[in-house]
């Protein structure tokens, strides 16, 4: 068991975005969160999937990375321009 352990080099990780899973990644299975995180941004189908600005990352080894984005404001939630 413990050969078969150290032969897997890659891993399947799931990605979620504001709580809501968007699909995986295979990262190295000793990728450090820098890399995750330079990985998904040079990946433009992913950057395509975030709503806003990334307002946080969280890459728990092996099982997931969570990012939590800073919505757009909604035309309905601005406030009108002052005269």
């Amino acid at each position: 068991l413990a050969a078969i352990r150290a032969s897997i080099t890659d891993r399947t990780v799931g990605v979620m975005v504001d709580g809501k899973t968007v699909g995986t990644v295979t990262l190295p299975v000793a990728a450090a969160e820098a890399a995750v995180i330079a990985s998904l941004r040079a990946d433009p189908l992913f950057m395509a999937k975030l709503p806003g600005e990334v307002a946080s990352v969280a890459y728990i080894p092996g099982k997931v990375v969570r990012i939590t984005t800073k919505a757009a404001p909604s035309p309905a939630t601005e406030s009108a321009p002052s005269e």
